[in-house]
């Protein structure tokens, strides 16, 4: 048995150290480079592979036997994937944390310009004294959210805006022309043949840099299919 009684205060350093490092999931490289900054200084040999794997070689006893040990340096954690009107963090997990147990836990939120604030996961029924179901409400990915400790407005939706007409309005169009014209009401069709004389007509499906030949025939023949659909399922308009 390995006895570590003499360097268990190193021990504790180093995974102080490395455990101090947020690191879900495809947010690991600060915490690779504490890792490998820790072997270094231990006098061993360190190099990353092509996908970012660190390799740390440690020297043994005969030279005819390897030993490998593999472990993930990676975290459980949660990613933002929608702000609620009141400011709150609603998230989705990397990896399988086993969200019941987060309810409470302080975090920290990570932005893609490298801000750091801090919050806590919190059940949408936080409070005995206010929500009935604080007990028997989910604790799952649509019942829990992050609050941020901070002050924080309401999202663009939550707040009354003037209605503005675009500066340079465009045409986007999915269907084939005729499609447009016989299914629109007429009172826009002047408009649409003015920006297509403009050239401000838009065919989001097509780009011009990405037309293999393959893929262009299939979107066109896509298109052609709208003929079809709107004859079967729609009124005509114009």
């Amino acid at each position: 048995m390995l006895d570590t009684k003499g360097c268990r205060g190193q021990l504790m350093n180093i995974a102080q150290r490395l455990l101090s490092i947020d690191s879900p999931s495809g947010f690991t490289d600060q915490v690779v480079r504490e890792a490998e900054q820790i072997a270094r200084d231990h006098g061993y040999a360190v190099r990353r592979t092509n996908k970012g794997n660190l390799v740390v070689s440690v020297p043994g006893r005969e030279k005819g036997k390897r030993v490998g040990l593999c472990a993930h340096i990676d975290t459980l954690g949660l990613m933002v994937r929608s702000i609620t009107a009141d400011g709150m963090l609603m998230t989705t997990r990397i990896g399988g944390p086993i969200l019941p147990t987060l309810d409470g836990e302080y975090c920290r939120i990570h932005t893609r310009d490298g801000r750091i604030y801090t919050g806590t996961i919190l059940s949408l029924s936080p409070a005995a004294h206010v929500f009935d179901d604080v007990l028997t409400r989910p604790r799952d990915e649509k019942n829990l959210a992050v609050r941020i400790d901070e002050v924080v407005e309401d999202r663009v939706e939550g707040k009354e805006l003037p209605f503005v007409l675009a500066d340079n309005p465009s045409l986007w169009r999915v269907v084939p022309r005729k499609v447009a014209f016989a299914y629109i009401v007429s009172d826009y069709h002047q408009e649409m043949k003015q920006l297509m004389q403009q050239g401000r007509e838009v065919r989001p499906l097509f780009y011009d840099k990405d037309k293999p030949l393959m893929r262009t025939l299939r979107m066109e023949k896509n298109l052609l299919g709208h003929f079809k659909k709107f004859k079967q399922y729609y009124e005509r308009k114009a």
